[in-house]
């Protein structure tokens, strides 16, 4: 009866997020700010593919014989 029935002070439990021991940049994956920025930096990659690198095209001018050719 001189033993608590249950110890915090060595338990080693999985849902312990913030363990010291570790440093943050070791347990970062696990935060949700870390997983929201990985995943807007991967929408932001895939943009930027898919748009091919953003060009944004100009217009193709219009030669004067298209002009004189439209009707008025």
């Amino acid at each position: 009866m001189n033993h608590p029935a249950h110890e915090h002070s060595n338990s080693d439990h999985a849902h312990d997020r913030h363990d010291p021991k570790h440093p943050y940049w070791k347990r970062a994956h696990h935060d949700w700010k870390f997983r929201i920025a990985v995943c807007l930096m991967l929408i932001g990659m895939v943009v930027y593919v898919l748009t091919l690198d953003l060009s944004i095209q100009p217009a193709q001018p219009q030669s004067p014989e298209s002009k004189q050719a439209a009707p008025s």
